[in-house]
């Protein structure tokens, strides 16, 4: 739905069908400041053969090696995440640093990609433990809930090298009580803690800038939004942004004053 009330309808059915400027992305990424998104289609896959998950459990550097021969390695894994002592501990594992792994295939490719990724782990010491079937559904429904739990989350994103780094000074800076999870091909993660102010979370904003990153608050009560800004360096995208929201919000009724730099 646009500004002016017209209904617009962007993509379609198929994948390879997107011709001049992705409006779809565009619209996402919006937050509702350039319209509103009221119907979507997903493209979707057959639950697979076999589903099994791996949880590695160890010091940061070793898990930090794990996770980048698995990053450079021909394994594929539909999900494998880092996870702080403090995330790992929430989810009944042990209080320590942890990779997650999930693999989705047929039988055979599970069990050998599974055989894999624990013969790597046990070459660095690591502790491997295997969840399978209702096991590991559970495990990943209650780590994607997590952070809905917490009243201050961030979205933050990294050089994937950096994973390990970045989640080491988010749990110094936290005193070992803050949640934080980063994809390991992506780069790409969350932060979650009970409480906190605007000092640590601009400190942890200038570790993931110095790792070619960015921090974003998503949720935090009213007096943190006043201590620190919510977006962060707009970088020099800012002026491009405002022209979009002219164009397509000239009169400024959606969602005003949501989006970086007031737009």
């Amino acid at each position: 739905m646009r500004a002016d009330g017209a209904i617009a309808k962007a993509g379609g059915r198929v994948v390879k069908n997107v011709a001049g400027y992705d409006l779809m992305k565009l619209f996402t990424g919006s937050f509702g400041t350039l319209g509103i998104i009221s119907q979507v289609t997903f493209r979707t896959y057959p639950w697979p053969e076999a589903s099994t998950t791996a949880i590695i459990l160890g010091q940061a550097r070793p898990i930090q090696a794990l996770s980048q021969t698995l990053r450079n390695s021909g394994l594929t894994p539909t999900a494998a995440d880092l996870l702080t002592p403090a995330w790992a501990e929430r989810l009944g594992l042990e209080k320590n640093f942890a990779l997650a792994v999930r693999f989705q295939s047929i039988t055979e490719s599970v069990t050998e990609q599974i055989h894999c990724l624990q013969t790597w782990a046990r070459s660095l010491d690591l502790s491997t433990q295997v969840f399978q079937e209702a096991t590991e559904t559970a495990f990943w429904q209650s780590q994607g809930s997590l952070p809905a739990i917490a009243p201050i989350t961030c979205k933050i994103g990294v050089l994937p090298s950096a994973a390990i780094a970045t989640l080491q000074a988010w749990e110094l800076l936290t005193a070992g009580a803050g949640w934080g999870l980063i994809h390991v091909g992506s780069g790409l993660g969350k932060l979650a803690c009970s409480g906190g102010n605007g000092q640590i979370l601009q400190k942890m904003r200038e570790t993931c800038q110095q790792h070619q990153g960015f921090l974003t608050i998503l949720t935090g009560p009213p007096s943190l939004k006043q201590q620190i800004d919510s977006w962060g360096d707009s970088g020099n995208g800012l002026e491009l942004m405002r022209q979009l929201k002219q164009k397509f919000d000239p009169k400024g009724i959606l969602h005003p004053g949501c989006f970086i730099g007031g737009i």
